[in-house]
């Protein structure tokens, strides 16, 4: 079964809003080597702001990332895959 990229991430921010963590299937090889296409990560909520070093899932231009928090300026975030 395939569902819609969108409807799929707007489910799981609202687990994440309610404060349940959520298992996701990654897709893309952007944190290679740390993490690879297919394997399965767990997202939590955030208790406390995201550090340098950190992976994080994040919206940018419409589309869902996991990327490595790399720099922070005050709430400023710079995210790289690895």
């Amino acid at each position: 079964m395939t569902i819609d990229n969108a409807a799929f991430f707007a489910a799981v921010e609202a687990q994440l809003n309610e404060g349940l963590r959520v298992r996701i299937s990654l897709n893309g090889t952007s944190m290679e080597p740390a993490l690879h296409h297919g394997e399965s990560v767990v997202v939590a909520p955030l208790h406390e702001p995201p550090r340098v070093g950190d992976v994080a899932l994040f919206r940018h231009q419409g589309r869902h990332l996991l990327h490595r928090v790399v720099a922070v300026d005050g709430e400023d975030y710079t995210m790289q895959g690895d």
